[in-house]
């Protein structure tokens, strides 16, 4: 079951694209980052004034979804990029 909707939300990569997935928020992370104007360096100070150390390059990794994302920094990346974490997955 859990399969099944992972496949639904990546739609038509590849098997082994799929399988090289660490997460399912980088792409959206990516996406309002850029629609709102920040860098990389922007979030990661954004975040450090939330108490969470993600420095850009771990950002970048995140939203190349090769870093795995705990929920905490997934709560802090929506709360820092005003959405909420449903709208990053």
């Amino acid at each position: 079951m859990a399969r099944e909707i992972f496949d639904k939300m990546v739609g038509n990569e590849n098997k082994q694209d799929r399988e090289r997935r660490q997460n399912l928020c980088g792409d959206q992370v990516r996406r309002i980052r850029q629609e709102r104007g920040l860098s990389l360096f922007q979030v990661h100070v954004m975040l450090a004034h939330s108490h969470l150390k993600l420095n850009p390059p771990d950002l970048d990794r995140i939203e190349r979804v090769q870093r795995i994302v705990s929920d905490i920094e997934l709560a802090s990346l929506s709360r820092v990029l005003m959405v909420t974490p449903d709208q990053l997955v």
